[in-house]
């Protein structure tokens, strides 16, 4: 009798889960990676949710035995976070599904040959914003805008391939100067900077070292050319506008593509996700200065807005 009373109480306070076996999820992150405890909370909250009798444990890609642990931890998916901590699991686990996050351009970064299903046991979120989000975007912040100006290398070729497809749709002219080295940039962006009405900055590795990303923001200020950044702290420093990822979401979706491969789904049938949640941040000071007039449904739907 006692242990019917025992069971009717774990029912009613855990639900039927209290007694189905528990499945493992190992999150691995690299260091220094932003706005973890954000991506976390969409994590667990949308595991929560799903019905799962689940367990996160947590390691530090910097701790020598992290990936031991996982190994002979029971794990049934690996999610790791970041580029590095992707890489390390890929070569290290190799009986897990992986499901990574937080990592920009994954295809360029050779984690996975493209963005579609790859047949293999590899799948995730990619934090690229898709070109067409970008250019709606720009378009509702800045109409008039007609020709924008983006320095690239061999890692975002796809990017700009994608956009002079895309741009003309949006009323749009995109004028490119392709660069190997971050050392490059300056003659590059003078190439191009005197047919342009916008700088479009992209989360290219080669392009954007800080010392180029600072440079590129002061020549933007000095000639009076906004620039549209992928980072709230571009904007801080004189960018007009960016896009900004919502982590929490990102922990939604990444959790969501966990649960698909616990109930059953073979990661490889599953295409790498993009943001489905875009803000955008503001600098209303820079506008001003560069001649840009702000609609107020734009600062009104703006997540940020420096002033």
């Amino acid at each position: 009798m006692k242990n019917i009373i025992l069971a009717l109480l774990l029912i009613l306070t855990f639900g039927v889960n209290a007694f189905a076996e528990s499945k493992r999820i190992a999150v691995v992150k690299s260091r220094q990676i932003q706005f973890y405890w954000q991506f976390l909370m969409g994590f667990k909250s949308s595991l929560k949710a799903s019905g799962n009798n689940i367990v996160i444990d947590q390691y530090d890609l910097e701790n020598d035995d992290s990936l031991d642990k996982i190994k002979n931890g029971g794990y049934s998916v690996v999610c790791p976070l970041g580029t590095a901590a992707t890489k390390a699991v890929e070569k290290e686990i190799t009986d897990k599904p992986i499901v990574f996050s937080m990592l920009m351009s994954p295809v360029a970064s050779n984690i996975v040959a493209a963005m579609s299903p790859s047949g293999s046991r590899i799948t995730g979120m990619s934090l690229n914003v898709d070109v067409e989000t970008q250019f709606k975007l720009l378009k509702k912040i800045i109409p008039s805008v007609k020709t924008i100006g983006a320095l690239y290398s061999s890692a975002s070729a796809e990017i700009i391939s994608q956009a002079q497809a895309k741009a003309a749709g949006f009323g749009l002219k995109l004028e490119t100067a392709r660069v190997d080295s971050n050392l490059q940039v300056p003659s590059a962006l003078s190439q191009i900077a005197g047919k342009i009405d916008v700088l479009w900055l992209i989360p290219d590795s080669t392009v954007c070292s800080q010392d180029s990303l600072t440079f590129m923001i002061s020549y933007s200020v000095e000639h009076k050319l906004p620039a549209m950044a992928f980072a709230p702290y571009l904007v801080k420093a004189g960018g007009a506008f960016c896009y900004a990822i919502d982590y929490e979401s990102i922990g939604n979706q990444t959790a969501e593509i966990i649960v698909k491969i616990l109930d059953g789904e073979s990661p490889g049938n599953m295409p790498i996700a993009v943001p489905r949640k875009i803000n955008y941040t503001l600098n209303a000071k820079s506008a001003d200065y560069f001649g840009i007039r702000f609609s107020p449904d734009v600062i009104d739907g703006a997540a940020e807005v420096y002033r």
